[in-house]
């Protein structure tokens, strides 16, 4: 019930039509461009996006490919999951060609996980970790695993070794194999492991005390009303968040507006603030030559006046001697009055006294004050003379400056109007020169790219002729190639011998390496000449984009002098302006037939890569094929040999026989039956439909119903190298790689080979132990499938240096103790049947193998 429920959520985001969050219904009242619609959908959920596809899970020994996504690795699930479960819906799922998909708008739960599940066109894409509840998951870098979960997890534990009862109660086990076989293990007792390969079966039927406790379901999905409701819940949601986003949308409109309003008034006042402010300097500075002027003209006024009041000054000296006088006596009674003021304030002290000091002081006053008026009237004259003096060399001064004044002014006037006539005049020289040097630079740069267009053509037409010389020298070395092979063939019907055979063929593939290496130097030698031819063009068009560039930039020099003379570059003509259009429009096609040439040239050596990849692939597939000829006469050579000589009686195989101690599955008693593996002390497993060829026909019985027959002696007489290659190379064996495996149970001993020349030669002899009489080691054909350190710890043992070859049965060392100190079996048990099934070698042997076999490596046993 769990299960169904977690995929009916998860089949929720399969029936639900996403094609109406993108309608345009959502948007119909909205004015926005279909960029700003994905980034709205984006940012409430509704991403669209690609996938990366770099990995694949196996589910059912299929391989399912993975997707990532933001370091989230995801698995496909077919759209139609209805009445089909999880694993079905998985398998069903067709990978899609287009990994662009749609995010779900909400977050679901999935087990323990919440995320979100990516829509395709036709399935959804569901998080790895979000199946945790439904399978067990394992992982390596670019690898998962998937095995589905249920209650049979509570009934028994499926390891490496076999199917564990984890029950307290005895029970029966029907599973089915890889090859749709079905088998039974009867009494399974509680805590007990039945040894299997569980990693190729399916448990079909479990039972108790007759009842059957578990088969496998097939849950179907949910489909409710609660799928109609979350749609609507989505949709709205959709609905609610785009309009959330337009009301933010009109109001950063209405900001941006605002904001926009804010600035053009602040420039508007700005520059009439600046227009005041001009005009005030304007007024200010006519204000200032006005005063200035004013002020000249006072000054010289004033001077006019000092003087005439200077010489009136001098006229009127005499009258001024009078006013002196009077001033004199005023002054006399005025001090006469303060003394005889100050007398009568004395006399209370020393009248006496007081009178005589003050006639005393009178009559030096008197002296003093006719002293001082002598001196100032002495001064006065004399400053009336300098006065004079300095005013009329002030005047004669001004005068003498403003004449020069005026002078340098006009003189100034003139070299200027003298120099800018001379300076309009080289311009207008210089705009003609310049002018007539760009016309001719102009005419030069379409010279440069006609000839660079003619050089083009030529040597387009001088690499389609070499290329034409190569493809009929190529298609000349084809003819002949075919020729030399219908010339071996013929040869290889006239050979009479195995060795001439193989002579032809490595003639014949020498041949084809030859032909490939002359078909490679003649493309390689076109690759250079239209390379060369490339390079040449591109070099010319840079030079002539250089010679461009240097005259646009000249030009450019010249239009910015035009400018500063005419005040701005806006007042440039536009008949000024043609010759720099036209320099830059030659300009920007030069530089595309740069790019062009660049883009051929890197085309070019992208399609050299190709062709020597695929120049490897041609390589390799004749190898191949030679190896293969030479395989199949090696072992028709060494079939023949083996006839002659009859090998097949000298390496037997060790076939085990018993006979049926009573009725079984089928097998009657006292029935002869064979061998095929076994389980130590629990059940064998007997081939009754030769399981070798079939892979079919193997019935799994009680180990009290067999009665084995005496084992056969083991081979201690080695076979020579040359009779054991003869062997080998005539079963036809192949590998992945250039060795090979062969335990010989009749001898004990493990033979590794390595391929020469389509020929298995042996390349080392290691004595071994196989499985044991009653445990026999399985015969047939294998290969290397994993490493394991070492293992039996927790038995009590450790065997090192193991590699698996298939199932539980392993090559690997001699038992040690726990610790991997001592061993617990002396080196006499090699060459003899002693082990469970495994294969063992000495500790040293075992290294070398551990550390030199290549998983993937073919073993055969017989």
């Amino acid at each position: 019930m769990k299960k169904k429920i977690l995929i009916g959520a998860m089949s929720l985001f399969l029936v639900m039509d996403y094609s109406v969050f993108a309608d345009d219904t959502l948007f119909s009242n909205i004015n926005i461009s279909e960029t700003e619609k994905q980034e709205w959908l984006k940012e409430i959920g509704m991403l669209q996006d690609v996938l990366i596809r770099d990995k694949y899970l196996q589910l059912n020994e299929h391989n399912v490919s993975m997707y990532t996504y933001e370091n989230v690795d995801y698995v496909f699930v077919n759209s139609n999951v209805n009445n089909m479960n999880l694993t079905q819906a998985i398998l069903t799922a067709n990978s899609p060609q287009n990994l662009n998909f749609t995010l779900s708008e909400q977050k679901m739960h999935f087990g323990k996980v919440q995320s979100y599940v990516l829509n395709g066109s036709n399935g959804i894409f569901i998080p790895i970790d979000a199946l945790s509840d439904i399978f067990n998951i394992t992982s390596n870098q670019n690898y998962y695993k998937l095995l589905e979960k249920s209650e049979l997890d509570t009934l028994i534990h499926r390891t490496d070794n076999g199917i564990y009862n984890l029950t307290s109660d005895i029970m029966s086990v029907q599973y089915e194999d890889s090859y749709n076989s079905k088998w039974k293990i009867e009494n399974l007792f509680p805590g007990h492991t039945y040894a299997i390969d569980t990693n190729d079966i399916e448990i079909m039927e479990i039972a108790q005390n007759g009842h059957i406790i578990y088969e496998p379901s097939n849950p179907v999905i949910d489909n409710t009303d609660q799928l109609i409701q979350m749609e609507e819940l989505n949709k709205q949601y959709i609905a609610d968040e785009i309009l959330v986003k337009y009301n933010e949308k009109l109001e950063e409109i209405e900001r941006l507006e605002e904001e926009t309003k804010r600035l053009e008034e602040a420039k508007r006042l700005e520059e009439a603030k600046r227009l005041e402010e001009t005009k005030r300097l304007e007024e200010e500075k006519a204000l200032i030559e006005q005063e200035a002027k004013r002020l000249m003209e006072e000054e010289s006024k004033r001077l006019e006046e000092e003087l005439k009041k200077a010489q009136l000054e001098n006229n009127n000296l005499y009258l001024s001697e009078d006013k002196i006088k009077d001033v004199q006596e005023k002054t006399e009674a005025q001090i006469a009055k303060e003394a005889e003021e100050l007398a009568k304030l004395m006399l209370q002290e020393a009248l006496a006294k007081q009178e005589a000091d003050r006639i005393a002081k009178e009559a030096e006053a008197k002296r003093l004050e006719e002293e001082k008026l002598a001196e100032a009237k002495r001064l006065e004259e004399e400053k009336l003379a300098e006065a004079k003096r300095l005013e009329e060399e002030r005047l004669a001064e001004i005068k003498r400056l403003e004449e020069e004044k005026l002078a340098e002014i006009k003189r100034l006037e003139e070299e200027k109007l003298a120099e800018a006539k001379r300076l309009e005049e080289e311009k207008a020289l210089q705009l003609a020169n310049e002018k007539a040097k760009a016309s001719e630079e102009m005419k030069k740069a379409q010279e440069a790219l006609i000839q660079a267009e003619i050089k083009k053509e030529e040597e387009n037409k001088k690499a389609q002729e070499a290329i034409l010389l190569a493809e009929a020298k190529k298609e000349e070395e084809a003819k002949q190639a075919a020729q030399q092979k219908l010339l071996e063939e013929a040869k290889m019907v006239e050979a009479q011998t195995f060795d001439e055979r193989i002579s032809l063929i490595k003639e014949a593939h020498q041949f084809e390496l030859d032909r490939i290496a002359q078909e490679s130097d003649t493309a390689h030698e076109i690759m250079l000449l239209e390379k060369a031819r490339i390079q040449a063009e591109l070099n010319e068009a840079e030079i002539a984009r250089d010679k461009i560039k240097t005259m646009v930039d000249d030009e450019q020099i010249r239009l910015n002098g035009i400018a500063e003379i005419k005040g701005g570059y806006e007042l440039i003509t536009p008949p000024e302006k043609a010759v720099l259009n036209a320099l830059t429009n030659a300009c920007i096609k030069a530089q595309e037939l740069v790019d062009e040439n660049q883009k051929e040239l890197t085309d070019l050596n992208a399609t050299e890569q190709q062709r020597l990849q695929a120049e490897k692939v041609v390589i390799a597939q004749a190898e191949q094929l030679r190896s293969d000829a030479l395989t199949q006469m090696e072992t028709e050579k060494a079939k023949i040999k083996v006839e002659e000589e009859n090998l097949t009686s000298l390496f037997p195989s060790y076939i085990i026989k018993g006979t049926m101690n009573y009725s079984t599955k089928g097998l009657k008693a006292g029935q002869e039956v064979i061998i095929h593996m076994a389980e130590d002390g629990y059940s064998y497993y007997i081939d009754t439909n030769n399981y070798l060829e079939t892979k079919t026909g193997l019935v799994n019985v009680p180990w009290n119903s067999v009665k084995l027959y005496a084992d056969s002696p083991v081979n201690k007489k080695r076979a020579t190298n040359d009779q054991i290659e003869t062997y080998i190379n005539s079963l036809g064996l192949t590998s992945k790689n250039n060795r090979l495996i062969w335990t010989d149970l009749h001898r004990q001993r493990t033979y590794i080979f390595e391929k020469e020349d389509g020929k298995w030669i042996l390349f080392k002899d290691l004595i071994c132990s196989t499985g044991k009489h009653k445990s026999p080691t399985p015969r047939g054909t294998y290969s290397l499938t994993a490493y394991v350190s070492y293992f039996g710890v927790n038995k009590g043992y450790m065997a090192k240096n193991a590699v698996q070859f298939f199932g539980d049965y392993l090559f690997h060392s001699i038992i040690f103790d726990k610790t991997g100190t001592y061993l617990l079996e002396g080196w006499g048990v090699l060459g003899e049947r002693a082990s469970q099934g495994c294969i063992r070698f000495s500790p040293d042997d075992s290294k070398w193998f551990y550390s030199n076999m290549k998983l993937g490596t073919t073993v055969y046993i017989n």
